[in-house]
């Protein structure tokens, strides 16, 4: 039987605006309106490769990027967008210190010339754990909205084709714990989606016409989640979330929630981890603890991939039924701390990404279709790996085709804001890497 406990709160509309900024380049100008409640806009064998001409870059003048992003099409016009967390420095027109979401407008081709700003609830400061802001579709008209979660801070911003990036749930409550990381399904089968967040359990934030105002707490065998992802484990085409956590002390388990079309249940039974895949670090670091779900041996269930805290992406292989048992020990770059599914070599398998913060590197490692993948080993053909500036700070990722050209391009986000008001800070977009 799934125990649970419910949290009804009020929402907590704060006294804060959108900013509107519009841009001719990728400096920006930093011109700002008065704060509303929408926003305006003017117009080895390892393949290793330097990629300072494959590198785009989005920095700003007066501007630190503080390290969250997500993409989506924002304002509908078929292009892909980026938003990201910023503060205001030094000289800022309106004042230092200034926590916003950044949404960038991309065009046909994969550049961002004009950007709107939202003032946000709470500090810009990120963690490496990502996938803390989101792109999804909340409030039904196909548009994709944004949302960001953590400790006890939830928001959530309609897409918009004028640009004017309405909040649909803003909320601050002290006395309300929202957690993080953040993703979204449709939990009860009512048509809109959910979002779901992990704070000494799981956490389900049913959306109530568009807001958020009651939260269920998933109990579990897991002590406290630590990260986790959603899909269809069970092949019954109802979302589901896999959760990675702690079952005692010293063990790390995974443990899937299955969705039913009215709930989420809690696991009957957890797929234990090898205590070897996080050496040197503890079982509470998130930043080493991602996951990512694909099919990655042609079966039709989703397995996933684990980022290890050394040099390796753990490959877990389910049995259609959401059990996972080990599979390859994929070799990439030092200090994993994402990893992302995608066809990046467009053959029709699913390759791994791994942003690797130790080695400064992002890593590609084909899918033969079968479960394996190449890596730095060299098995499977060996992996392709791209070296960054050694100054960059790996913050947050996402994949996605920017310039339409029909391959997966990879975003980057770094981390300005530490220290503080430094002026560092960038989004930086990987094209076709896979070509």
């Amino acid at each position: 039987m799934t125990s649970r406990t419910w949290i009804h709160s009020l929402i907590m509309i704060a006294v804060v605006g959108i900013f509107l900024s519009s841009c001719g380049g990728d400096s920006g100008s930093n011109e700002i309106a008065d704060p509303g409640n929408g926003a305006d806009n003017d117009t080895s064998d390892t393949d290793t490769t330097m990629v300072d001409s494959m590198v785009t870059e989005l920095r700003y003048d007066m501007i630190e990027v503080a390290g969250l992003m997500t993409t989506g099409d924002f304002d509908d016009d078929g292009f892909t967008d980026v938003v990201f967390t910023v503060r205001t420095l030094q000289g800022f027109p309106g004042g230092q210190n200034i926590d916003m979401f950044r949404v960038a407008y991309g065009d046909s081709a994969g550049s961002f010339s004009e950007h709107t700003d939202i003032v946000r609830l709470g500090s810009s400061d990120g963690t490496k754990q990502g996938h803390t802001l989101i792109a999804v579709d909340l409030d039904g008209d196909m548009v994709d909205d944004f949302a960001y979660a953590s400790g006890n801070v939830l928001e959530a911003f309609a897409g918009d084709a004028g640009r004017s990036h309405a909040a649909l749930y803003r909320t601050s409550t002290v006395t309300r714990v929202v957690g993080q990381p953040l993703y979204a399904l449709d939990a009860d089968s009512d048509g809109d989606m959910d979002l779901v967040t992990a704070h000494q359990g799981l956490r389900l934030q049913h959306n109530d016409a568009g807001a958020f105002v009651t939260t269920e707490i998933l109990d579990s065998p897991l002590l406290s989640p630590i990260n986790f992802v959603t899909g269809d484990f069970t092949g019954d085409d109802i979302a589901d979330v896999l959760a990675i956590g702690q079952p005692g002390i010293n063990s790390v388990a995974l443990g899937l929630y299955i969705g039913d079309g009215d709930d989420l249940n809690i696991p009957d039974a957890l797929d234990s981890l090898s205590n070897d895949l996080f050496l040197g670090g503890f079982s509470f670091d998130t930043a080493s603890k991602e996951l990512a779900a694909g099919d990655f041996d042609g079966d039709n269930d989703l397995d996933i991939a684990i980022t290890s805290t050394t040099s390796f992406l753990q490959v877990m292989i389910n049995n259609g039924f959401g059990r996972f048992t080990p599979g390859q020990r994929v070799t990439v770059g030092e200090g994993p701390i994402h990893v992302r599914v995608a066809d990046f070599d467009n053959d029709g398998m699913l390759d791994l990404l791994s942003i690797n913060q130790n080695s400064k590197t992002v890593g590609i490692s084909t899918g033969n279709g079968d479960g394996t993948f190449s890596d730095a080993t060299g098995a499977g053909g060996g992996s392709h790996s791209i070296l960054l500036n050694n100054d960059f700070d790996f913050f947050d990722t996402d994949v996605a085709d920017i310039d339409g050209d029909g391959f997966v391009d990879v975003i980057l986000a770094e981390d300005g804001s530490n220290p503080q008001d430094s002026g560092r800070g960038s989004i930086q977009f990987l094209f076709a890497p896979g070509r």
